[in-house]
């Protein structure tokens, strides 16, 4: 029985792909309610004028309404759908990459970057949206500006907002806002699915404990964000405690059952039960590949990991939770996600 590793090399240098064609760079509307009363006070023809005059006006003005029509929310999508990022374009696709529709159509280079790309988490947690990056075609490379797209799996785009040059993007537990950086390591901008900024937060001092990059993460309730060791409660309260940042919050690598949790650990990718009485190596891979963790499957059966060779060459992998049948999902990209629900 072939080597796990050995296969997954096989299967990605099968893939005629030119260094650095997948690069990834770590970089409505405002509201206006307004209601209009006509009151007559005058009895008879006066009354019956004013009426007619009204009438008028209601057939032919075309009207603000006093408050925007509410979109309805889209049909969740099919549990375990892969949705990933390609080329500029982003797909959804069956779980093991198969039957994939371009729901958003990009150009590879804009700016000197994808049009679209993901950061983060992609889907919704309840799986009614997408949220991913994009690049601003009219900016130039020198001064290149991105922002966020929210759509459902369908490709409707229901948000599009400019933001700082930033990371992760982060859902919130009730599937209504995301959380991105509008500065980086200065403010954090709250976004709602459909409308625009909801909120800025402007960050005390605060930083990564291990000095590297940092994103704004949920608590579980949704009332506040953690950051860099900082509790940042969205009610306009001030910072409530700091700590080490170990115990930061993060569902991206837990099981459905919440049993298990994948993880890197070195080159070598490895599953773990949560109350920590031990792990397990699913794959090692050889020295000059990287590999990071996804999530599991919603049958908790498989885990989604991105594997990028030493010749730079980006690859989408499935394996099973016993380190058993790896499968090549998608080539030439390391941005996806299941829709584990």
């Amino acid at each position: 029985m072939p080597r796990i590793a050995d296969v997954l090399e096989g299967e990605s240098r099968s893939v005629d792909l030119e260094q650095g064609d997948f690069e990834r760079l770590l970089a409505r509307r405002e509201r206006k309610q307004r209601n209009r009363r006509i009151r007559a006070g005058a009895v008879g023809v006066t009354v019956a004028l004013a009426m007619g005059i009204l009438l008028a006006r209601l057939l032919t003005s075309d009207r603000i309404p006093a408050d925007r029509p509410v979109q309805p929310r889209p049909a969740p999508a099919v549990s375990g759908a892969l949705a990933y990022a390609l080329d500029g374009d982003i797909y959804v696709a069956d779980p093991d990459g198969s039957n994939a529709v371009k729901i958003a159509d990009g150009r590879p280079d804009c700016a000197g970057h994808s049009e679209y790309w993901a950061e983060g988490s992609m889907w919704s947690p309840d799986g009614r949206y997408l949220a991913y990056r994009y690049s601003d075609c009219s900016s130039s490379v020198e001064d290149w500006r991105e922002g966020v797209v929210i759509s459902d799996a369908e490709g409707n785009v229901f948000a599009r907002f400019p933001t700082g040059r930033g990371w992760d993007i982060r859902w919130s537990p009730d599937s209504t806002r995301v959380a991105v950086w509008d500065s980086f390591d200065k403010t954090i901008g709250v976004y709602g699915v459909d409308v625009a900024r909801q909120k800025q937060i402007t960050l005390p001092h605060v930083s990564s404990p291990s000095g590297g990059d940092i994103d704004p993460y949920w608590s579980l309730d949704g009332t506040s964000l953690y950051v860099g060791g900082a509790e940042l409660p969205l009610d306009g309260h001030p910072l409530r405690r700091l700590f080490d940042g170990s115990d930061i919050y993060s569902p991206l690598g837990d099981s459905p059952d919440g049993s298990h949790y994948v993880y890197v650990d070195h080159r070598s990718l490895k599953v773990a039960r949560s109350d920590g009485s031990g792990s397990v190596t699913l794959l090692t891979v050889e020295r000059g590949t990287s590999l990071g963790e996804i999530g599991f499957s919603p049958q908790g059966d498989r885990i989604l990991f991105w594997r990028t060779d030493a010749d730079d060459r980006s690859s989408l992998w499935s394996i099973g939770v016993d380190g058993s049948d790896a499968r090549l999902v998608v080539a030439g990209t390391t941005d996806g996600e299941w829709l584990s629900r």
